[in-house]
């Protein structure tokens, strides 16, 4: 669905979004349909910003920023 280098990904990374993709937010959760296999997923409001962050430019740096500082989470925390 999402087409990656074949490196290692960090956040330093940027992803593109496949042509064969398509998605459509419903009421604030997204449905993500891939076109060449059939399969398509639902996300729900976190990862739906997360998805809509993607799109704009695939920054992944720019997508966890934006998402630890609307949701106030420390970049690291214990599991």
């Amino acid at each position: 669905m999402i087409t990656l280098p074949e490196k290692e990904i960090s956040l330093e990374s940027n992803v593109a979004i496949s042509e064969d993709v398509v998605s459509r937010d419903l009421e604030g959760e997204a449905v993500i349909l891939n076109l060449e296999s059939g399969t398509y997923f639902g996300l729900d409001k976190v990862g739906t910003r997360i998805w809509s962050l993607l799109q704009e430019d695939g920054s992944l740096r720019r997508a966890f920023e934006t998402i630890r500082q609307e949701y106030d989470v420390a970049p690291e925390r214990d599991i």
